[in-house]
């Protein structure tokens, strides 16, 4: 017995040597164990969301990956047969998934079918660690499944504007202050920790979240940061975001950009000629649709002074574009942005810096930036300006 348990302890110490030496190496280990998906195949996909990084086959509700990582990050996953997907953090470590497909999101219809699942544990990530502690400390779960019910509760009272505009203006009040709330926690999490990719992680989510976000507040946080963070994909996308909008700044020179119009001829910014709005909207955008009558009101009275227009969509389907565009019926070139990898944003919009639609540009005779806004009314109070 004691011969056994001697050999134990020296296989345990062994075991634990080699774990530490893979670590080390920037190698992984994901141990994977799902409820309600017996057998498939399970794909990490790249940064990019185009190709595959890693695979396992999924037998009997459980698979394994190994595979070698530089840095910390939040990966996503793929299952087939099914279409379920869901993210997880991976980093040099020995990680435990166990994913439940309880109470995932359907969407889609047909063989357009997918899933979204969110019961996730993750054990052995100390990026996971992190990302629980911050959520639970902003009550991020309570505000989330509080929205839910909100938007839920807005399905119902569907052509009852009254009740709509109520229920938007409680989604609009509770978003500000889970906002607020993270917002605090992450910049006392950058103080306390500058060198954390964990870090530049939750301020990238924050961005992407928030419309609110200025360029000085973006630069200002991204200087925090220590030099072991400039390797991330996180920092480096956000430093790119905040280049794009040094670009939009007023009397700078607006990117130039060439995209396909409604009859596939292209149009190019910098060959049009006089003051020129871009519209940047997309056909599921309801704010984007209802600022249509204002701008073929503006057109018309200041077209012939002048000013053109030209509309950015952000349609992934040339069919949905197409079929607003006829009933809409705005008198002005449309044309629709690209999108070179599937899981990221447009291309255009990316060179614009923006995250949100509508969002105007104005730019001048000589193609420099007026004015650049989500807001409606200050973009039309400036045209009113200019052509008065």
């Amino acid at each position: 017995m004691i011969r056994i348990a001697q050999i134990l302890i020296v296989l345990f110490f062994l075991n634990s040597q080699v774990n530490a030496q893979f670590i080390q190496q920037g190698k992984y280990v994901i141990k994977g164990y799902i409820k309600g998906i017996d057998s498939g195949n399970i794909r990490m996909l790249a940064n990019n969301g185009n190709s595959i990084a890693d695979s396992a086959i999924i037998v009997k509700g459980a698979f394994i990956m190994r595979g070698t990582t530089s840095l910390p990050e939040r990966r996503l996953f793929s299952i087939i047969p099914g279409n379920w997907s869901f993210r997880a953090f991976i980093e040099p470590a020995t990680i435990t998934l166990s994913i439940d497909t309880n109470g995932a999101e359907h969407h889609g219809r047909g063989d357009n079918k997918w899933a979204l699942i969110w019961e996730i544990k993750e054990q052995g990530s100390a990026f996971s660690d992190v990302y629980e502690k911050y959520k639970k400390e902003t009550n991020f779960k309570k505000s989330f499944a509080l929205i839910s019910a909100l938007n839920d509760e807005a399905k119902s009272f569907k052509g009852n504007s009254a009740s709509e505009f109520k229920i938007g203006n409680q989604i609009d009040s509770l978003t500000r202050s889970i906002l607020k709330r993270q917002k605090k926690w992450i910049e006392n999490y950058i103080h306390k920790y500058p060198a954390s990719i964990a870090g530049i992680y939750l301020f990238n989510e924050f961005y992407e979240s928030s419309s609110d976000v200025s360029l000085t507040y973006l630069k200002s946080t991204l200087q925090k940061f220590s030099a072991a963070t400039h390797a991330s994909g996180y920092y480096r996308k956000l430093q790119e975001i905040a280049a794009s909008l040094e670009q939009i700044q007023i009397n700078s020179l607006a990117p130039d950009f060439a995209l396909l119009l409604q009859d596939k001829t292209r149009f190019t910014l910098s060959e049009n000629k006089g003051y020129t709005l871009i519209d940047f909207w997309a056909s599921w955008c309801a704010p984007c649709r209802s600022a249509i009558p204002e701008l073929k009101k503006i057109y018309t009275k200041f077209h012939s002074k002048g000013l053109n227009i030209v509309g950015v969509s952000n349609d992934r389907s040339w069919n949905d574009w197409n079929e607003a565009l006829d009933k809409e019926q705005m008198p002005w070139p449309q044309a629709i942005d690209e999108f070179p990898n599937k899981n990221e944003p447009s291309r255009v919009s990316v060179l614009y810096g923006f995250k949100s639609l509508p969002f105007y540009v104005l730019i001048d005779k000589d193609g420099k930036v007026i004015l650049s806004s989500k807001d409606e009314n200050i973009m039309s109070k400036k045209i009113e300006e200019i052509f008065q």
